[in-house]
């Protein structure tokens, strides 16, 4: 019988109906049947407080906090929302009980600032924007008035190497964080030791337009070991060490980390001797994890953060391989308005049974650590939580086929997530979408996306339950659009761009802006723009750090490996001028006023 998790046949986002190609089905049918895959669970279920029993009657549900509680005619209205058990004829089997809707974002509407926070260099940065640079943005959006956010990039880190990877979208892990986001002259200790040299050279890079990571880490990375040699004898900083490792998966990372770092193949997760004592590395890749906590809990409840689509082979696959497609097979999205060749992400997939027997733990600890004291998330290309485009390896970006995912389940983690840390959720669902996401996203409370540049939507009929936006990160810049700038970049990289896809949102900019006939200068578009969407029923309006600081360069080129420095380009200025900027201060004013409105 063939697997109806392929899909065979499916709506562009030209609107068209199209067969996904016969060898890339062929292909993802072989991979989802050959193997089985290894967990600790042999099924998931799914279970409501206050509803008929139906399977459940009967049986004995171990709790979440270790109690027990056996199940009658009906599920108890009480049952605490969690992760439970309970015994099945093949194996244990993991309960999920999800909170109908998720948090909400608050009674009034409210507005966001996007910052790609490496990008955000202030005259204290070391080449490389940092957690006392989210700090400073925080500032200066809680003084616009209540009701602002900051979300911010990806944390997610990327493999401890010399030079790390440049995208947060390409991370070796969705769960812990990364390194070259600390501020290191404000750690523990580091005023007991001399870092003059490795702060002049991180000063030094900001001199610089691209951001050089390779260059940013070393003088951190040197800095770093010179602090944790004033911590790593503290008592009290080696019982914090010892109680983050003691969870097993941040032991294995520590371990993985370490091996890494030095150059070496690391162990099978599961070959991992959790009984011997860590070694002073990995006690130092724990302390840096356990000091962004620290920094990141200090930048404040304001925070929005990204979870980014997926990982590449890294910590997460290496922790849990039987959850993931590792044979070359890669994620991406069909071909599109303005990606006219389709993506590759090049990111391997979850296996949907591999995902399903590790209980969602990737997913669960993904989600987490990034609501871990934030005020919300957005979830990369939420479509992901019903299907995903796969690219089987050796094919094209556009000989992809779509496979399905139990949209329930993981709409659940996120539910069951986001209930813990009372927070609210953003669903990023542009592009080819189904129906059943989008009903899904408003019965479970979700914030659904709106993006000016891709829509003649007028931002006046926008949903109420959305957050709205001019532009992202994969988009042009508003002066980038407006200036023809980033159309000339792609036809400069062979990116085959829907030329007159963007000359018509250039004119509903102009349009909206109430500048037909082009006159008026950018940074007066850019500010006529966000007041208009200010107007908009949309419960959340985000202006982008980049269209304040009156950008022309795109944060990234999808569809590129190399002609554009895609996730380097840093502000034009220091972050603290472009926050002192007029546009900027303009830009806030009318987004704050939408609160009291």
């Amino acid at each position: 019988m063939a697997d109806d998790r392929v899909i065979t046949h499916y709506r562009s986002a030209f609107g068209d109906e199209r067969p996904s190609p016969e060898a890339s089905v062929a292909r993802v049918r072989q991979i989802l049947a050959e193997s089985h895959r290894d967990g600790p669970y042999a099924d998931v279920w799914r279970i409501r407080a206050g509803t008929d029993a139906g399977s459940f009657q009967g049986r004995t549900l171990r709790l979440e906090d270790g109690g027990e509680v056996v199940i009658g005619d009906r599920i108890p209205d009480d049952l605490p929302v969690g992760y439970h058990r309970m015994d099945g004829d093949d194996g244990e089997i993991l309960v999920l009980h999800a909170p109908p809707q998720v948090p909400s974002a608050g009674a009034r509407p409210g507005w966001v600032v996007v910052a790609q926070l490496y990008a955000a260099r202030s005259r204290d940065s070391w080449g490389h924007g940092d957690l006392r640079d989210a700090r400073r943005l925080v500032q200066w959006v809680t003084e616009g008035g209540p009701g602002g956010h900051l979300m911010i990039n990806p944390l997610h880190a990327p493999a401890p190497v010399a030079d790390p990877e440049a995208s947060p979208y390409f991370a070796a892990s969705r769960i812990f964080r990364n390194p070259l986001y600390l501020a290191v002259d404000e750690l523990p200790g580091a005023d007991r030791v001399d870092l003059d040299a490795h702060r002049r050279a991180g000063l030094a890079l900001n001199a610089e337009r691209l951001l050089d990571r390779r260059r940013a880490w070393a003088a951190k990375h040197a800095a770093l070991v010179a602090v944790w040699a004033t911590q790593r004898d503290d008592p009290a900083v080696g019982a914090r060490i010892d109680r983050w490792l003691a969870d097993p998966i941040h032991r294995r990372y520590a371990v993985w980390c370490s091996a890494v770092a030095a150059g070496t193949e690391p162990p099978a997760a599961a070959a991992v001797d959790l009984t011997a004592p860590p070694d002073d590395a990995q006690r130092f890749w724990a302390w840096l994890q356990i000091e962004l906590e620290d920094q990141l809990h200090r930048a404040g409840d304001v925070l929005v953060h990204d979870v980014a689509v997926g990982v590449q082979q890294g910590a997460d696959t290496w922790l849990w391989p039987d959850a993931f497609v590792l044979d070359g097979t890669r994620i991406g999205a069909p071909p599109d308005a303005f990606n006219t060749l389709g993506q590759d992400w090049g990111l391997p997939p979850y296996h949907p049974d591999g995902l399903r027997a590790a209980g969602y733990e990737p997913w669960i600890r993904a989600v987490r650590s990034s609501l871990w004291g934030a005020a919300g998330i957005r979830i990369d290309h939420i479509m992901g939580m019903e299907r995903l485009y796969w690219i089987p390896a050796g094919a094209a970006p556009h000989e992809g086929v779509y496979v399905r995912y139990d949209l329930d389940e993981m709409l659940d983690v996120i539910a069951i997530e986001a209930h813990r840390a009372d927070a609210f959720v953003v669903g990023e669902d542009l592009g080819t979408v189904s129906d059943a996401i989008r009903e899904a996203m408003a019965a479970r409370g979700l914030l659904s996306y709106r993006v000016m540049a891709l829509s003649a939507d007028d931002p006046a009929t926008y949903p109420p339950r959305s957050m709205a936006a001019i532009t992202t990160h994969d988009l042009p810049t508003i002066r980038g659009l407006l200036s023809g700038s980033d159309l000339e970049a792609q036809l400069a990289l062979d990116l085959h761009p829907n030329v007159e896809g963007t000359h018509a949102a250039v004119e509903r900019l102009r349009g909206w802006a109430g500048d037909p006939d082009g006159t008026l200068p950018d940074e007066e578009v850019v500010v006529r723009l966000h007041a208009l969407l200010s107007t908009s029923p949309a419960h959340l309006v985000a202006a982008t750090l980049e269209d304040l600081a009156l950008m022309s360069e795109r944060p990234n080129m999808p569809g590129t490996t190399g002609g554009w420095p895609s996730w380097c380009w840093s502000l034009p200025e220091p972050v603290e001028d472009v926050l002192a900027s007029d546009v900027a201060t303009r830009v806030r004013g009318a987004l704050a006023e939408r609160v009291d409105r």
